[in-house]
């Protein structure tokens, strides 16, 4: 090979050479052996699928958002709600504390039928208001099935105030009744350990404790004969009526109860100077005061009147079982 074509091959080789890196940087072909160039469009950090707030994707050129990204909330789950506290609609109610007879959207009041409890009473309590104890914690099947159907059943706070009252009453004495069934025997009501604190009386999704029944949801009805109505298994209570309170009778019923608590002496003595009464009076005043004095409430149900100067002294008060069975 002769020294002149050496030469023309060298240069037609870098001839070439130039023009395939012109080729190259023109059309963007890639060489084999280089690095792979970053791309011009960042990727998104990727977070899962659909979660809200969510960076913008790599589509290849159009930048899309996610189809949740929406600045309208989903149905029923508010806009403010993180992935630490979203839940469900049912857990959410849940995670709040319903009280009892609130009212969920669409729920009718429901129609109690205390007809069971009644005849438990019929059967088992006696004129003078005591409880054949031994007997009923024989066959508490009826007595368990009444409360039963009174927790799948809670009176709302739109049903009618005695529809409630006759709920809430008679709960709060079968209630008893089965507190004093399931410790049995027993001389007192409080040889029981926190009988009016222990939260164990089921209401809907509640566990309410027989002093809630009484404080948080009896007395704030506005209602004071409640008092003479609701028993404390005691013998200074007043006495454990023998039939189921109604709805339709509750103010006859009401009235009857206030009436015999008053007028029975082994409770109030109302012809003594002091008078002598019951420590419901005492434990309760400001129920019975909203309108005037203790005197002038009794005198509302008294035959016996009550001078409005009239001192007064608090019997002491009979935890003594209300027992038939040691009568």
């Amino acid at each position: 090979m002769t020294i002149q074509n050496t030469y023309y091959r060298f240069f037609l080789c870098l001839l070439l050479t130039g023009c395939a890196d012109h080729n190259k940087n023109n059309t963007g072909a890639l060489d084999p052996n280089a690095a792979e160039a970053p791309s011009e469009i960042p990727v998104a950090t990727e977070e899962p699928e659909g979660s809200p707030g969510s960076p913008a994707l790599n589509t290849g050129g159009i930048i899309e958002r996610p189809v949740t990204e929406n600045k309208q909330p989903m149905k029923n789950i508010p806009e403010s709600s993180t992935k630490e506290n979203s839940v469900s609609d049912n857990n959410r109610a849940g995670d709040k504390k319903e009280l009892p007879g609130e009212k969920l959207l669409g729920q009718i009041p429901p129609k109690v039928d205390h007809t069971p409890w009644n005849t438990i009473l019929e059967k088992y309590v006696d004129a003078a208001g005591n409880v054949a104890y031994l007997k009923l914690a024989a066959d508490l099947k009826p007595l368990e099935s009444y409360l039963a159907m009174l927790s799948e059943n809670p009176a709302l706070q739109e049903s009618p105030k005695n529809e409630r009252l006759a709920y809430y009453i008679n709960l709060y004495n079968a209630a008893t009744v089965k507190l004093i069934a399931d410790h049995y025997p027993l001389k007192s009501i409080k040889d029981i350990d926190s009988p009016w604190d222990t939260k164990w009386i089921k209401v809907g999704a509640n566990q309410l404790s027989l002093g809630e029944i009484e404080n948080d949801i009896l007395r704030k009805m506005n209602e004071p004969r409640i008092h003479f109505a609701i028993n404390c298994a005691s013998v200074s209570c007043p006495q454990l009526p023998s039939r189921a309170f109604r709805a339709e009778t509750m103010e006859e019923q009401l009235q009857e109860v206030t009436v015999a608590f008053i007028m029975d002496p082994a409770k109030n003595q109302l012809k003594t100077d002091p008078l002598q009464l019951s420590h419901i009076f005492d434990w309760y005043q400001a129920d019975f005061t909203k309108g005037g004095s203790i005197q002038d409430y009794l005198n509302r149900y008294s035959s016996i009147p009550v001078p409005g100067d009239a001192r007064i002294e608090f019997m002491e008060y009979d935890w003594g079982l209300n027992d038939s069975e040691e009568k």
